[in-house]
């Protein structure tokens, strides 16, 4: 008996101890208001992103490699930021995506036409010739999507969400609609997931208290 409770303590000493290696203020930060998320059953993990960020285009390697090892009880989302009249475009053209139901067809494409192959695609009518030429609907659906209502909605929540989640650069990623971190404050690749999956264990606890 005394061998259990020596190993449990141990293992809660061990386990506060990698806590303690992920600071609040230094690793992550807490929202000064929590903000609602897309799911009442699994803690999500929102990236925020702008197509023409170096910083984002580099984050979807690794990215795709830590999905297929997020915790179970999570669920992972996007949403395109906008911090400034400029990323308003893109954020237009994720939701133009979303709205055809071609995101996983175009999301990863439009990245690498934009940072490898450097195309210029900086109005609604370079976006739609690229996705006809790239086995996507005509140039006339896409514009009509790209111009429609939802697509406007869409857009304006991303600005007001942008502000609530106080983001001053991206890629950025919110746990649970209340805890920030970023590959900076992280230091690196390897420990911005490690900080992720705390902090997926920070909002299951909130939830369970």
């Amino acid at each position: 008996m005394k061998k259990i409770i020596l190993f449990s303590t141990l293992l809660l000493l061990s386990l506060g101890a990698i806590a303690a290696d992920y600071e609040n203020g230094v690793h992550y930060r807490e929202l000064a208001e929590q903000q609602p998320t897309s799911s009442s059953e699994k803690i999500e993990v929102l990236e925020l992103f702008w197509y023409r960020c170096p910083h984002c285009f580099r984050l979807e390697e690794p990215l795709k490699v830590w999905l297929p090892t997020m915790p179970e009880n999570a669920v992972f989302a996007t949403m395109p930021a906008i911090l400034g009249d400029s990323w308003e475009f893109h954020a237009r053209v994720y939701y133009t995506f979303e709205a055809l139901g071609l995101t996983d067809q175009f999301h990863e494409k439009l990245f690498n036409a934009i940072h490898k192959e450097r195309k210029r695609l900086n109005t609604v009518e370079d976006v739609a010739s690229w996705m006809q030429q790239n086995a996507g609907p005509n140039a006339a659906e896409v514009i009509d999507a790209y111009n429609s209502f939802a697509v406007d909605s869409h857009t304006r929540n991303s600005l007001v969400m942008s502000r609530k989640y106080e983001l001053t650069g991206v890629p950025t990623v919110i746990v649970g609609g209340k805890y920030v971190t970023t590959v900076t404050m992280a230091g690196n690749y390897d420990t911005f997931f490690k900080v992720i999956n705390h902090l997926i264990d920070l909002a299951a606890a909130d939830i369970s208290t």
